[in-house]
């Protein structure tokens, strides 16, 4: 339940941040055009006046913009430098503007006149650079005021963003509960039905086993007798699979003890390397001798049981499986790879699925398998905080790396 409101809440809130930070930008953006446009207007207005009011027209509104007006251009800060084609100072304007003198104005015409730029910003001021009959006509505009206006306004608008991702948030957790009550009341239900499935189907399963040995007994073996066997212990193996697969998907986390992990795959290939060798198939193991890891012995040796169990059956005859073992960063990496049919594997990743097989065309009595193992595998590594994936290389072989941590 916490583990399905917490996913919750952080899907959720990467939704709503995303979307914030979406909106934020817009604003922002929206903003800061805003603010660069009605600056060109001012001062595109200025170079067509030569920077005098009496020559000012307004005809001229830029898109989106409110209109200029005398008032709005006398409030705003500005100072002109014409000029003269030899470079020198024909007249200065600077009446309205305190912060900037004669010299400080005719220094900042010469490094505009300098730089060859027609319009940009220096200091602070923006400016613009109109060739007339006379020579060079500057208009410089003091934007401090629209900027620091734009900067609060972002200010504002990012704490009201924050407010509001809080709130969010907040319902977010409060809500998180119902919201995924049901779905967990529906996997619970899922895992309550296949344990009591699986063990209701262990005590026929054992009346059957018992009568057909009796059935041997008394009047011999035969095939139906070999049959009856075979499927029972399919059927019982498929259960003891589901029982695994239900206990670990409650993510209770198995308590560990330090193991040695060699010793352990040893004695899992070992148990396989019959069946194994009916299908003439090499198993190597690639791993120092005392590789010890805190683990769960129960749980690991189910881990390794599972992934040696479907390499050996689906592993084509004369073929090789090879596992690898080390330890790095804390971490303990399993990789079991083999040879397989590439052609019938199209996503790896389907092969945790459950009741899935990659060969679909393959009977059951040719590969033993119900497609349930894998997912039982992957479950008992994410118990132990661990992934389980899998990948297939140059198209004839696949591999799972398990990747188990400390606690």
């Amino acid at each position: 339940m916490k583990a399905l409101r917490k996913k919750f809440v952080l899907f959720a809130m990467i939704a709503v941040t995303f979307l914030l930070v979406v909106l934020m930008s817009a604003i922002g953006c929206t903003a800061w055009y805003m603010t660069e446009r009605q600056a060109d207007a001012v001062m595109e207005t200025l170079l067509r006046s030569d920077g005098m009011f009496g020559r000012m027209d307004f005809e001229k509104r830029p898109p989106l913009m409110p209109p200029l007006d005398m008032d709005r251009m006398k409030a705003t800060r500005f100072f002109t430098v014409q000029l003269g084609n030899d470079g020198n100072a024909v007249k200065i304007n600077i009446e309205q503007i305190d912060a900037v003198d004669r010299e400080t104005a005719l220094q900042y015409a010469e490094n505009v006149r300098s730089s060859s730029k027609k319009a940009g910003s220096i200091d602070g001021y923006k400016f613009a650079v109109k060739e007339n009959a006379i020579g060079m006509f500057i208009a410089f505009m003091d934007t401090s005021g629209q900027r620091s206006t734009l900067c609060a306004v972002l200010l504002a608008s990012c704490g009201i963003v924050f407010v509001c991702w809080l709130l969010v948030f907040l319902f977010a957790v409060l809500l998180s509960e119902k919201v995924v009550r049901p779905v967990w009341q529906g996997i619970e239900k899922q895992k309550q039905f296949i344990t009591n499935a699986g063990h209701e189907l262990k005590t026929p399963l054992t009346v059957i086993q018992a009568n057909n040995d009796a059935m041997i007994l008394i009047h011999g073996e035969n095939k139906y007798n070999i049959n009856i066997r075979s499927q029972i212990e399919r059927l019982t193996a498929l259960t003891n699979t589901m029982l695994t697969l239900a206990k670990f998907e409650e993510q209770t986390k198995p308590s560990r003890t330090s193991l040695n992990v060699y010793v352990l795959l040893n004695h899992v290939v070992q148990e396989f390397k019959e069946a194994a060798d009916k299908k003439r198939i090499t198993i190597q193991i690639h791993s120092e001798q005392d590789v010890m890891f805190q683990l769960n012995e129960e749980a690991f040796l189910r881990l390794l049981s599972l992934l040696t169990d479907n390499a050996v059956k689906y592993t084509p005859d004369d073929g090789e499986i090879s596992f690898s073992v080390y330890v790095k960063n804390n971490t303990l990496w399993i990789t079991e790879e083999n040879t397989c049919d590439g052609c019938q594997i199209q996503d790896a990743e389907r092969l945790f699925d459950r009741f899935y097989r990659a060969d679909m065309a393959r009977t059951q009595s040719s590969v033993g398998g119900y497609g349930i193992g894998l997912s039982a595998a992957r479950a008992i590594c994410e118990s132990f905080n661990g992934t389980l994936c899998a990948e297939v290389k140059n198209g004839n072989r696949i591999c799972f790396t398990a990747m188990i941590p400390e606690k």
